[in-house]
């Protein structure tokens, strides 16, 4: 009597289609990871960011009923970044905000903020770690958030190479608007 024998070795396990979907995840990730620093939609998203930032900084200031500071810097090859600080008796602290896993962030592309009174371009300083500041040194930050909700006002331009600008402006009130555009009725 004749045994019939069947191959089943044809087609893949589910160890190896899973593998593939995994290289092609990790493939399609590393592509989606590039820097598209200048693109309209990256500064778009800078500045949103910014502004949420922003917003959520005024709020807790209201909530603790402390002062908090924004803290313009630039690294050695001009990039801008920016830090949240604290007033705790009579010093600034770096903090994180609520949900922030760090206190600082840097702009992508070309930014340039500029103080609303007079149109002053400030001219960040470079970098300093607070702490490694001698005790007596008087350090303040470029915008103050007051608990009463008074922001300082101040103008953040954002441009890249193929991008048209993107201008956040904060008012006095904290209000914040894109591009110039009207601030919203409180």
């Amino acid at each position: 009597m004749q045994t019939l024998y069947i191959k089943h070795g044809s087609g893949f396990t589910l160890v190896e289609l899973m593998a593939v979907v995994v290289v092609i995840g990790l493939a399609l990730g590393a592509t989606l990871t590039l820097d598209f620093a200048d693109s309209p939609q990256q500064q778009q998203q800078q500045a949103q960011r910014f502004a949420n930032e922003l917003s959520l900084a005024t709020q807790e200031a209201v909530l603790d009923g402390a002062i908090w500071g924004l803290d313009f810097f630039s690294e050695a090859g001009g990039l801008l970044g920016y830090r949240w600080l604290r007033q705790e008796a009579s010093a600034w602290n770096v903090v994180p905000l609520p949900g922030f896993a760090t206190s600082e962030a840097w702009f992508t592309g070309t930014a340039q903020v500029e103080l609303s009174s007079g149109a002053v371009v400030l001219k960040p300083e470079v970098r300093v770690v607070l702490e490694t500041l001698p005790a007596d040194t008087r350090f303040a930050p470029e915008v103050l958030l007051l608990p009463t909700r008074e922001v300082t006002p101040f103008t953040l331009r954002l441009s890249g190479a193929d991008a048209a600008p993107i201008v956040v402006t904060a008012d006095l009130l904290g209000r914040i608007w894109f591009n110039d555009a009207a601030p919203a009725s409180p």
